[in-house]
């Protein structure tokens, strides 16, 4: 089919689909602990998400809720909880931890109207969505108190748990530049980091995904361990447990960091440095002559020495494309004249506000072409840190199988990278028959640039 033809029938069908469900927005029950609500705005959907009444349940809920029409702000407090929104705006403050939502909170015929996970998320109900009968049920927070009561006491915060510490700082631990890496296991939703005490400050942590969090350390000059102690502290609802890794840490640099008298006299970037260019040039000089032949030069596990030039005593390498955010690890072994070998490694981080200068990163983690999705699935991947990922699946539905297909939905959600760029997005396809093909589109947008990327893979839904 022409794409102009395609993108037309889309067009149509997205226009179809949200007359639909605005027709169908007044149909959306409300139940707290089994008890129907009624509000003068019902909810709605947005982008895939179910939208609900802030104030309607937040009172329903025993909060108090106040809205600041010169600031468009909300606030809500129920017992000691302070929830703070802007209409608009994708971020929430609940007891002043930051929140991120869906969708932003927006205004329905003079109504604040926010996801419907927020509600869980913000005062601790539980909440569900049952697509089938159209119907958000919520149970009120186990907390002991009755909802509505005006001395609510909140439960006291159990601290989070640690599970497991894993860390490579042991062994072969004697590079100026080499990189340790160290995982934790435990609580998910907290702040974690990890220092060796006396050596290291503290280093935050990024949760990768639920419950795992990771934190990276370049070896630096002068950086010398026996048997020490690695430390991991793990923070959630104002709690920390701290916990020592089973495993010491041993860092035992090479003097001058080579073997035999051939030195590396510079290097650039400098270890550890954090540079403000997405193709810098690298650039290493030697206190010998090179032997011709025994250089290798590699940029984060890439032999890039095909693309390298090797002088008398030096070798200079530029990327012929953007780097990405984060750390970039690189490794240079030569052999000198004299037949003397120098083995180097040294980490650099390129600043996420440069890097790139072009498309965002963006790649998938759990769906790849052709594959068979259930009627709600989630969306993973990574991108750039705090971007906001747009998702759009068009259904294909056969009128002659093999032949002819026509859209025939339009479904769309939306989400935001966290601090490390993971993102985690479900998508509802339960209103798209079985055995239809989903046509899905991924869009990243840049919060640092006004560039997107995107991946488009065909799934089926069974």
């Amino acid at each position: 089919m022409p794409s102009g033809i395609r993108k037309s029938i889309v067009a149509l069908t997205a226009l179809l689909l949200l007359m639909a469900t605005g027709a169908s927005a007044q149909q959306v029950r409300t139940t707290l602990d089994g008890r129907t609500l009624h509000f003068d705005q019902p909810p709605v959907m947005q982008d895939g998400r179910v939208l609900v009444p802030l104030r309607g349940i937040f009172e329903n809920l025993g909060a108090d809720v106040v809205y600041d029409a010169a600031n468009r702000t909300i606030k809500a407090t129920r017992g000691s909880r302070v929830v703070e929104l802007t209409l608009g705006s994708q971020v929430a403050r609940v007891d002043g931890r930051t929140l991120y939502l869906d969708v932003p909170a927006m205004s329905v015929s003079g109504r604040t109207v926010v996801p419907l996970r927020f509600v869980s998320e913000s005062l601790g109900a539980d909440v569900t969505w049952n697509a089938a009968t159209k119907t958000v049920a919520i149970m009120s927070p186990a907390d002991g108190v009755a909802v509505g009561d005006d001395d609510v006491t909140p439960p006291v915060a159990s601290r989070p748990e640690i599970d497991t510490i894993i860390h490579t700082a042991y062994g072969n631990v004697n590079r100026v530049g080499q990189v340790i890496e160290v995982t934790a296991t435990g609580t998910p939703g907290g702040n974690a980091s990890f220092e060796i005490p006396g050596v290291t400050n503290r280093i935050a942590m990024s949760e990768l995904r639920s419950g795992v969090y990771q934190g990276q350390l370049a070896v630096s000059s002068g950086m010398r361990v026996e048997d020490g102690r690695l430390v991991v502290h793990l923070s959630r609802n104002g709690r920390e447990t701290i916990r020592e890794a089973d495993r010491a840490v041993s860092i035992r640099l090479d003097q001058g960091g080579t073997t035999g008298e051939f030195e590396l006299v510079s290097v650039t970037p400098q270890p550890n440095a954090i540079i403000g260019e997405s193709r810098p040039t690298i650039h290493l000089r030697f206190d010998n002559s090179l032997r011709a032949g025994t250089v290798r030069l590699t940029l984060d596990g890439r032999d890039v020495t095909n693309q390298t030039q090797i002088y008398s005593n030096s070798v200079t390498y530029t990327p012929t494309s953007n780097l990405a955010f984060g750390m970039h690890h690189a490794t240079i072994s030569a052999v000198d004249s004299q037949g003397n070998l120098v083995n180097e490694q040294w980490s650099f981080r390129v600043d996420r506000g440069v890097a790139g200068g072009g498309d965002p990163v963006l790649f998938l983690t759990n769906l790849a072409n052709g594959a068979s999705v259930p009627e709600v699935f989630n969306i993973q991947g990574r991108t750039e840190p705090y971007a906001t990922v747009r998702i759009e699946a068009a259904s294909t539905r056969a009128l002659i199988p093999g032949l002819i297909g026509i859209a025939d939905r339009v479904l769309t959600a939306s989400g935001q990278a966290n601090a490390s760029g993971w993102f985690d997005i479900q998508l509802d396809a339960s209103s798209v028959p079985d055995d239809s093909q989903l046509d899905i589109t991924v869009t990243s947008f840049s919060p640092t640039t006004s560039q997107t990327n995107s991946v488009e893979l065909d799934v089926t839904r069974r």
